[in-house]
């Protein structure tokens, strides 16, 4: 259960990452940088930032974002976040693997741990190749 939480932990961490990644980099190209922490101007202003962070809720929304900001699609996907946020008790750890099934399919999968937190550390190593 611990190992489970803990990848659901880097899982959340990246997402959250992502977000502030999106939200400072729009930022940069709307020439205001700190355009989350001051307050609208107007209800048209309210209105469009608020359906940017309602986008910003959802992952392939997020992803969306991403390609339009960067003309690149991200690689990282989230069906073991899915089913670990769902329900961290479902999948099982045999040997360093992890046993699975994702939400949307109902396919059983697996993966093995290490190579699942390499893919988490490549997408963190990939937001900030974006930041240089």
């Amino acid at each position: 259960l611990v190992k489970k939480s803990l990848i659901l932990a880097a899982f959340s961490i990246c997402e959250s990452y992502l977000v502030d990644f999106i939200k400072l980099e729009i930022g940069k190209k709307d020439g205001n940088p700190k355009i989350w922490d001051v307050e609208p101007k107007s209800i048209i202003e309210n209105n469009g930032r608020k359906k940017i962070l309602d986008k910003l809720k959802k992952f392939q929304e997020r992803k969306g974002i991403f390609k339009q900001l960067f003309e690149n699609k991200l690689s990282f996907t989230s069906e073991e976040r899915n089913t670990l946020a769902h329900d961290v008790t479902t999948p099982t750890l045999d040997n360093n693997i992890i046993f699975y099934t994702n939400i949307k399919s109902g396919e059983e999968k697996e993966e093995d741990v290490s190579q699942l937190m390499k893919s988490i550390l490549n997408f963190a190593d990939l937001l900030e190749s974006y930041q240089l």
